[in-house]
């Protein structure tokens, strides 16, 4: 003879587990398309993420003067309460000579050369640093090396500045837990204050995507 069982939820509500036709245990993901049988705290616990990556002061233009011995760190950071999970994030600029069908490939902006020391993207999980970016971005041309996607519109800005947008994709979310160090981080290791600019103003700046997790 066989015997029988079932699995039953254990906070009290007397919900049972149930079985496909093939006898396969019927389950559903979380978060789900229904939120039947669900509690409003758990419902709500998991909520879209966009976030500017900021400096320490919160500032989130990328045109600064950075250098070697003195770069800026757009950052987005692991918070109080949350738990983040950033699927990816995308890179803006509007600048004159951003023009990759051009021989700004070569170049970095406004001003016709490379980057001194570059652009670093990185992340900081559990105390060790993981590069999104295998080298040092110096060229427009180098963004290609690490992008899911991007766009460039050619004398979209003013009257002859670009726009380029660099999507990122995170093979695996990166994840910043509640109470850590972990970050995200784009460096930023040259002076880029006349190197981003148009006839309107330039324009650099960068938004993470994902989702954070009350805790």
């Amino acid at each position: 003879m066989g015997v029988s069982g079932q699995i039953e939820d254990g906070l009290g509500s007397g919900l049972t587990a149930q079985v496909t036709p093939s006898r396969a245990l019927l389950v559903q993901n979380y978060p789900s398309v229904s939120g039947r049988g669900l509690p409003v705290e758990q419902l709500t616990a998991i909520r879209l993420l966009r976030e500017f990556l900021t400096t320490s002061a919160g500032a989130t233009s990328m045109i600064v003067a950075g250098s070697a011995a003195n770069p800026f760190d757009f950052e987005v950071t692991a918070a109080e309460g949350l738990t983040k999970w950033i699927t990816g994030f995308r890179l803006n600029v509007e600048s004159n000579n951003f023009n990759l069908g051009s021989n700004d490939f070569e170049d970095f902006g406004a001003v016709a050369s490379p980057l001194t020391n570059g652009v670093e993207i990185f992340v900081v999980q559990g105390g060790f640093r993981v590069d999104v970016s295998a080298q040092p971005i110096t060229t427009l041309g180098n963004f290609l090396n690490y992008t899911d996607d991007f766009t460039n519109f050619v004398n979209a800005v003013g009257s002859s500045g670009d726009f380029f947008q660099a999507v990122f994709a995170f093979d695996q979310p990166v994840v910043l837990p509640v109470g850590t160090q972990d970050k995200l981080v784009i460096r930023i290791q040259d002076d880029l204050t006349s190197r981003i600019t148009t006839s309107v103003g330039g324009t650099m700046n960068a938004v993470a995507q994902g989702y954070q997790e009350s805790i």
